[in-house]
């Protein structure tokens, strides 16, 4: 196959779309050109079932087109970051007062709302989110793939995506939620810096 990137996902939950009650993980091997739009691999996903003849129909996921969703304020997200801070005050790690680097990109530190107690992850707020409460988990070394994090590293990111998955869940009153995960740009990563989408999902205090 001569893969040169991979699609992550994690439907973690009945909301989520999970198709049996057991976690489990999709790795898509993916090479340049192989889809025709790379958000096809998602709609894959979604109707995959593990039981012969059958299709998966996951809950509907309205999500706006790029163009339409604008680009939240610093105050906005600082509000947000601020109420997730809260819930993940108790064994987290200082939180930041300079700039945070994710790939080329400074972030204001009030976008940070989580650091593992390790200090290598970290979790910040989205500028365009997709629904809300749709954060972003990342090492805070700039690393393009899950290849290049030590294994120290990786398991605190994975730890740090359980974390914060549950704190944004109950501060959204979700149950469930889409992890992803794009693993270098012919899986459509759009920022070379290894980064977790957490997206909570059902029925809650939000339109999830």
């Amino acid at each position: 196959w001569e893969a040169t990137a991979f699609d992550w996902a994690v439907k973690d939950g009945e909301a989520a779309g999970q198709p049996i009650p057991h976690v489990h993980v999709h790795v898509i091997p993916r090479k340049p050109r192989d889809l025709t739009a790379n958000d096809l691999v998602y709609d894959m996903i979604d109707r995959w079932s593990p039981l012969d003849g059958q299709e998966n129909v996951p809950p509907q996921l309205d999500i706006p087109d790029d163009d339409l969703r604008k680009a939240r304020s610093e105050k906005d997200m600082a509000a947000e970051a601020s109420r997730y801070a809260q819930l993940a005050a108790k064994g987290a790690g200082q939180l930041p007062t300079e700039a945070v680097r994710f790939g080329k990109f400074n972030l204001n530190p009030s976008q940070v709302f989580y650091v593992s107690s390790s200090g290598l992850s970290l979790a910040f707020v989205n500028l365009k989110p997709l629904v809300p409460g749709h954060v972003l988990v990342i090492p805070r070394r700039v690393l393009p793939t899950i290849a290049d994090l030590t294994e120290e590293e990786m398991r605190d990111l994975w730890h740090s995506v359980r974390a914060v998955q549950s704190l944004v869940q109950e501060s959204h009153g979700a149950c469930c939620s889409n992890l992803g995960m794009q693993d270098g740009p012919d899986a459509g990563q759009s920022v070379p810096h290894v980064h977790v989408h957490i997206l909570p999902r059902g029925q809650g205090k939000s339109s999830l």
